[in-house]
């Protein structure tokens, strides 16, 4: 397959700016919820320790960051919206006749939302995802940010393998704050919509350093 650049360097960029988005969500939660951001020190601590820097190795052995990751995909996903497909025949939805050949798009910012499938939508709760069978490879309608099927994104591995160890690297090399006088109940958690969910304000944060100096 060959790709004009113009058309590579958007593909490039959609990526980085997704991944991006989603791991200053990521952060931004754990900040609006200090005891989350706590669990997430303690479970570094006893598995990785602070003598060397986490690994991609040591992911699988991260139940609660991987937890973490989940959540902050089904409170605020950076792809509101998946890519539409098409009704092969004509199909009824609860009241709605839906002739085919109809564009259909799922909006997964509303159906990780939904009361009647996840409980207390609006709170980020990594707990709901721990011996949870649910993933995000499309196979629980829950949560599906990436798509389902064969027209599932195609780096989702990629991007779940960037998010998880630039998180992990994160919150084990830094002891993060809110800076001035900002505390967890006025920290602004409002969203801007289009092709992306992104913050309305740009996070900012303290970052000590945690680690000694020589494995920075």
């Amino acid at each position: 397959m060959r790709l004009a650049a113009s058309k590579l360097q958007s593909t490039v960029a959609t990526g980085s700016l997704s991944t991006s988005a989603t791991i200053e969500w990521a952060l931004a939660h754990l900040l609006k919820y200090p005891h989350c951001m706590k669990r997430c020190y303690e479970e570094m601590d006893t598995v990785v320790g602070r003598r060397r820097c986490v690994e991609e190795a040591d992911i699988p052995n991260l139940p609660y960051l991987r937890a973490v990751v989940k959540e902050t995909f089904r409170l605020t996903p950076t792809g509101p919206l998946l890519l539409p497909h098409f009704t092969t025949s004509d199909c009824k939805i609860g009241e709605y006749d839906i002739p085919a050949k109809t564009a259909v798009s799922f909006h997964v910012w509303a159906i990780g939302r939904n009361a009647l499938t996840t409980p207390n939508p609006l709170t980020f709760d990594p707990e709901r995802f721990l011996n949870s069978p649910i993933d995000i490879r499309g196979q629980h309608f829950e949560l599906f940010p990436f798509g389902a099927g064969r027209r599932c994104c195609p780096a989702i591995d990629l991007s779940m393998a960037i998010v998880q160890f630039t998180l992990a690297r994160l919150i084990q090399s830094f002891t993060w704050s809110l800076i001035g006088d900002m505390t967890p109940e006025k920290l602004d958690m409002r969203e801007v919509f289009g092709m992306m969910i992104t913050r309305l304000k740009p996070l900012e944060a303290n970052a000590i350093p945690r680690l000694s100096p020589d494995l920075f």
